[in-house]
């Protein structure tokens, strides 16, 4: 019997986690500057709990067999069951 899934995704990617590092390094000289920072960090957040979630949601399809189920099987018909 296999375990349930249950780990949370930790691995951000490296082209995220980059564009979050060289944001955050960059020194505003102004407010509009700040303002424009603190944007591109929440939305780079924003799309970090967006992939998390699509990765719980996937990892709640598969079945305890480890194959993804019917219903995740019709959305990409290209994948062979």
């Amino acid at each position: 019997m296999m375990a349930r899934h249950s780990a949370k995704p930790t691995i951000t990617p490296a082209p995220l986690a980059e564009a979050l590092r060289l944001d955050l390094s960059l020194t505003p000289l102004n407010r509009g500057q700040e303002t424009a920072q603190r944007e591109i960090a929440t939305s780079l957040e924003s799309v970090l709990d967006a992939r998390r979630q699509r990765i719980n949601i996937s990892m709640s399809q598969t079945g305890s067999n480890g194959h993804a189920s019917s219903c995740r099987r019709s959305v990409f018909s290209w994948q062979s069951p």
